[in-house]
């Protein structure tokens, strides 16, 4: 008498059979008819494990600059200016980042949940030291200057770049009663005292104009006056300061 495993075996040498007499033609029907799911899932089980690789190999790559471009326009080709800041370094875009990013938006009365999206993601970053330049049209840049994003560029420019770019720097002076009708009209309590985002009563150099760069950066914010500085948070620093050098230069 067979047994079920027996029984078992018979069969699937007698599916085995058929499927050697099939036709190529056939044997694609049967296989897609049979085993079509299992296939489906083994791809997308291989797509996912590619991915993932792929994403744990991007992570892994060190970052040389990120550089926020707020209220930017897409004028300019990025990753042209991306790949000769690289070759300016001495750096392969394949092995180490180099970002350009274009995606910050902020509005002229910052009413929008654009806005609020955006200094979400600006306050991220640099909580989390991403940021290293950071440009924006005049008003804006003012804004993110109270805030405290922007470095004093008299604690990380050599001083033959502040000599150099000097003429150029945008400051920004704290105004405690300005600040403190602001925050009381705002519900906010306002510290006595307060010497603002800097510490000083003091006009402060946060950015230069883009006056002192190529036409690049004019082309950028549609021929607006805009500044741009090194963010407060970042971390590289010198690559920073290699780009301000590089943006006076810049020709695509």
């Amino acid at each position: 008498m067979s047994t079920k495993h027996e029984n078992i075996s018979d069969e699937i040498r007698e599916q085995n059979k058929k499927f050697k007499d099939m036709p190529p033609k056939k044997k694609l029907e049967y296989f897609w008819e049979y085993y079509k799911f299992p296939t489906l899932a083994a791809i997308l089980i291989v797509v996912i494990i590619v991915s993932m690789a792929r994403s744990i190999i991007e992570n892994s790559k060190d970052t040389a600059l990120y550089a926020a471009l707020v209220n930017a326009g897409p004028s300019v080709d990025y990753d042209a200016m991306k790949q000769a800041y690289a070759d300016r370094l001495g750096i392969d875009l394949e092995e180490v980042f180099v970002t350009i990013d274009t995606s910050f938006i902020l509005s002229p009365d910052l009413g929008t949940t654009t806005d609020l999206s955006t200094i979400q993601k600006l306050m991220a970053l640099s909580a989390a030291n991403q940021i290293d330049i950071l440009a924006a049209d005049d008003k804006t840049a003012a804004y993110l200057a109270g805030n405290g994003y922007f470095s004093d560029l008299r604690t990380v420019l050599p001083q033959d770049m502040i000599q150099k770019y000097e003429p150029y720097f945008v400051y920004y002076t704290y105004d405690p009663a300005a600040d403190k009708a602001s925050l009381e009209a705002a519900g906010v309590p306002y510290e006595e005292g307060s010497l603002g985002p800097y510490q000083t009563l003091e006009p402060v150099p946060y950015a230069i104009s883009s006056e002192a760069f190529s036409e690049t950066l004019t082309e950028a914010y549609y021929g607006m006056s805009s500044v741009v500085g090194i963010c407060v948070s970042g971390e590289n620093v010198e690559n920073s300061v290699e780009f301000l050098a590089f943006l006076e230069e810049y020709k695509p």
